[in-house]
C-alpha cells in the first residue's frame, strides 16, 4: 500500500476555505460560548441561592428531631 504525504495531496486542499464558511463557524462559536456562559450563571446561581436554604432546611430537622 502506498501512503500519502502533503505533496501528494490535492492543491484544492490546501486552498483557504470560503469565507462564508469562516463567518458560520465563528458566529457558531460564539454562540456556544454564550450559552455555556449562561448555563454556568444560572447552575451558579441556583447553588448560591439553593444550597443555604437546603443547609438550613437540614439543620432545623436535624433540632428538631432530637429536642
Amino acid at each position: 500500500m502506498s501512503e500519502l504525504n502533503a505533496a501528494e495531496a490535492p492543491p484544492r486542499f490546501w486552498a483557504r476555505p470560503e469565507q462564508y464558511l469562516l463567518d458560520a463557524g465563528k458566529d457558531g462559536e460564539l454562540l456556544i460560548a454564550k450559552i455555556r456562559v449562561a448555563l454556568t450563571f444560572v447552575l451558579l446561581l441556583y447553588g448560591i441561592l439553593v444550597g443555604p436554604v437546603v443547609l438550613l432546611n437540614d439543620r432545623l430537622s436535624f433540632d428538631t428531631y432530637f429536642l
